[in-house]
């Protein structure tokens, strides 16, 4: 089950429960409820390991195809530069494009975005409701 799998990444990274837990930015006690089974991996964790692990295998999380860990060939790890950091079309992701991993980070990207208009959209209307137009 993927709650085993979190722990075995946790144990990989030899982490405790409190460290992990603190890398991800959740609780320590939803991080035990995540590994007893008690509640599901969600995306906030999946891309919290993805973004500060690269060399964690996402699929295997999602569905223990694979190995834990991936290949560390210099082809597979993208290098991150000023130039394009928030490209959305470069490939910042440690794995290929057409993957269920990219995927599933686009879509998060795609969210959080969509989540940034409706913030500004909002300032909008403060800035001018504060302005009296």
């Amino acid at each position: 089950m993927d709650n085993e799998r979190i722990k075995s990444i946790r144990d990989y990274l030899k982490m405790n429960q409190t460290a992990f837990s603190a890398q991800m930015g959740m609780p320590q006690a939803h991080l035990s409820e995540i590994e007893n089974g008690k509640k599901a991996i969600n995306k906030k964790i999946l891309y919290g390991i993805a973004i500060k692990y690269p060399e964690i295998n996402i699929r295997w999380i999602l569905t223990g195809e694979g190995e834990m860990t991936r290949n560390k060939n210099a082809d597979e790890m993208p290098v991150q530069t000023s130039n394009n950091i928030g490209n959305k079309n470069s490939n910042l992701f440690p794995f290929p494009s057409h993957s269920p991993e990219y995927e599933f980070l686009q879509k998060i990207i795609a969210d959080k975005d969509s989540h940034i208009a409706d913030l500004r959209r909002s300032i909008a209307l403060l800035e001018k409701s504060l302005m009296g137009k």
